[in-house]
């Protein structure tokens, strides 16, 4: 239960900083519906257990990680990857990602990267 909690404040603290970011890019709307999904129990429980339970079950939940992930950048369209494709034949290719959305995903590389999107990217 705890780390749920943990997590709770975690996510608050990372959605005021990208409201924050989004506000300065022009996209408030964005920085207010930033990463609801989250919240979502699919993703919720999976990030809280992986980030803040216990270190010694982490490897044991990476699969439910890795889906949680997955379903978030499905879910949530400033994700780079939400606009690439594979066709069943494997071949990859991108859609145009919309401006709005460009700019909550620099808001979101800002807030984690201590104000440089660029640190949080690389």
């Amino acid at each position: 239960m705890i780390s749920c909690w943990r997590y709770l404040g975690y996510l608050a603290r990372h959605k005021l900083k990208v409201f924050a970011w989004c506000c300065l890019l022009g996209v408030p709307w964005r920085g207010l519906l930033h990463d609801l999904s989250k919240l979502l129990p699919d993703e919720f429980f999976a990030h809280a257990f992986y980030f803040f339970g216990d270190k010694l079950e982490r490897k044991s939940r990476q699969t439910r990680l890795d889906r949680a992930w997955h379903r978030h950048q499905r879910r949530n369209r400033h994700h780079w990857s939400h606009w690439v494709t594979v066709d069943d034949y494997g071949c990859i290719s991108a859609v145009e990602m919309p401006n709005r959305y460009i700019r909550e995903m620099v808001a979101d590389w800002a807030a984690r990267g201590d104000g440089d999107p660029l640190k949080w990217y690389i």
